[in-house]
């Protein structure tokens, strides 16, 4: 179970640093004190699904999105490039992420 907790705990903070919010930001966003979130970011924290949706609504992503385990969301890029990848995405506008993620999508069905 505790590696189901960190890859998800993963994912929240992927995608929170990818909007450029700090952990206080998204506090204020969902509702939930920095301290438990920076436990569930670190996967030392089982939340409930209620939690994980008002995370997932705090971020603007789909619930399926913030627990999204599969394999190609750990381990194929570098630590590096995958943190230059999120300092990147940052600097966008939700729009311009939403639209480099549905074309990220639409490349890796070509593969499928």
């Amino acid at each position: 179970m505790a590696g189901i907790l960190v890859q998800i705990g993963n994912n929240i903070r992927t995608i929170r640093m990818g909007q450029g919010l700090s952990l206080e930001e998204l506090s204020g966003r969902c509702g939930i004190d920095a301290a438990p979130l920076s436990k569930l970011e670190r996967g030392e924290s089982n939340a409930t699904v209620q939690t994980l949706d008002r995370v997932a609504k705090g971020l603007g992503v789909s619930l399926v999105e913030l627990v999204d385990i599969r394999e190609y969301r750990t381990g194929k890029l570098d630590e590096n490039a995958w943190l230059d990848l999120q300092r990147q995405m940052g600097k966008l506008s939700p729009q311009q992420q939403g639209d480099i993620l549905a074309f990220i999508r639409m490349v890796a069905k070509w593969g499928n």
